[in-house]
């Protein structure tokens, strides 16, 4: 089952991307291709969190891996 996912980017109240997934974290991918994610609860959030943000950005063609 996917989850549902939401990316938004508005360079004059924030310089990066968000990407909120529902049940996860959220990502904040910068220009430098730096990202962060907050709101994990715990360890396990934050990989399944990493794991989605990687496949949801790969399948946008924002990111190679």
């Amino acid at each position: 089952e996917e989850e549902e996912h939401r990316m938004s980017f508005n360079p004059y109240f924030f310089p990066g991307a968000v990407l909120r997934t529902s049940g996860l974290g959220t990502v904040l991918l910068f220009s430098s291709g730096k990202y962060v994610i907050i709101g994990a609860k715990s360890i396990e959030l934050l990989q399944h969190t990493h794991a989605a943000a990687c496949i949801i950005l790969r399948r946008a063609r924002m990111i190679r891996l």
